[in-house]
């Protein structure tokens, strides 16, 4: 519900910041804890979770090379 959607949004800023910051592995962990809220509130199958999860992975994905060369 409502209380869901606020705190995805938090935590998804809070993963933002971390990103900008280069903690990688700490907005891995944010964007994680947000797709587990999404799957229970959707379920697994819904296009926003599938689309989220796929969107995780592109960013962190990229994050990764940057931060490693």
């Amino acid at each position: 519900g409502l209380r869901h959607n606020h705190r995805l949004v938090a935590l998804a800023n809070l993963a933002n910041a971390y990103g900008k910051l280069g903690d990688t592995g700490r907005k891995r962990d944010l964007l994680d804890r947000a797709l587990v809220i999404k799957e229970q509130e959707y379920g697994r199958e819904h296009p926003e979770v599938a689309r989220n999860g796929r969107q995780r992975e592109g960013d962190t994905r990229t994050e990764d090379r940057h931060y490693r060369t």
